[in-house]
């Protein structure tokens, strides 16, 4: 190896072996997923069977559904497809983008977020070459505080992840913001996804292709009742992961032994 080389190596020996000497010296560890918990025993050869697993949370106060919004029924015209997040590799923007020109139902892809230039560069010639550059809207990075109102303008919100490992393991937070935004959620069939959706009850799944999402999109205008229904149980769904819920779960763990309203505080 490289001096480089065997400095990084050093340089992580060291953290990990920071890190598991913290980890043995907690009286409680908590997790976000079951997945992460398996891998941090792995990697660090720690015995946390006994580590809380509690997931992330969602202000459903900042994200609701807009006001007088009928669900499916004031679906606008052409479609408006919502995605949010950072923008490369395994994210799955360019079956999205090759759904554009697929589909029988026309409708409008927009991206808020941001990533290399290169990659965008990449999308936007794909979209070119495909016919469909007038349908996707690029915001480019939009301050958090402005996604709810973006949301509000959306038809359908969409998480077109691929299935890699580190996603395997994670938390889609960003789910919960499209479910309390009261839009139908559409995301792929991956587990991190299938943690929060239960296809055809909260949201849409789909088999991460052109053809699957445009079945998905043509589902959903095909079944308003459909649509309808998975747009009112994602808000419920969101309503359960509240992040006063989610920190009273967080508090009764790290203690254990006191009423609700001082665990609370």
């Amino acid at each position: 190896m490289s001096p480089a080389e065997r400095l990084s190596v050093m340089i992580w020996a060291g953290y990990a072996a920071a890190v598991k000497v913290v980890l043995q010296r907690c009286d409680q560890i908590t997790c976000l997923t079951e997945g992460i918990r398996k891998v941090t025993e792995q990697e660090y050869g720690l015995d946390l069977s006994s580590a809380a697993v509690i997931g992330m949370g969602v202000d459903t106060e900042t994200f609701e559904p807009a006001d007088g919004r009928q669900t499916s029924d004031s679906f606008s015209r052409p479609l408006t497809v919502t995605y949010v997040g950072s923008l490369g590799a395994a994210r799955g923007l360019p079956h999205v983008i090759e759904a554009l020109a697929e589909c029988s139902v026309a409708f409008e892809f927009h991206i808020a977020g941001d990533g290399q230039s290169g990659y965008i560069d990449a999308m936007q010639a794909k979209a070119a070459q495909l016919g469909v550059a007038d349908q996707i809207v690029w915001y480019g990075r939009v301050p958090h505080s402005d996604v709810p109102e973006l949301l509000t303008r959306t038809d359908v919100a969409i998480s077109p992840l691929e299935d890699i490992e580190s996603y395997r393991i994670s938390f889609p937070a960003k789910l919960l913001e499209y479910m309390a935004a009261g839009t139908v959620v559409m995301a792929t069939d991956i587990p991190p996804h299938q943690r929060l959706i239960t296809d055809g009850h909260n949201g849409i799944l789909y088999d991460g292709t052109a053809t699957g999402l445009c079945s998905a999109i043509e589902q959903c205008l095909n079944d308003p009742a459909l649509a309808s229904q998975t747009e009112t149980t994602a808000r419920e769904t969101a309503e359960a992961h509240d992040w006063d819920t989610v920190v009273n779960k967080h508090a009764a763990v790290l203690f254990p032994t006191a009423t609700p309203s001082q665990a609370s505080v």
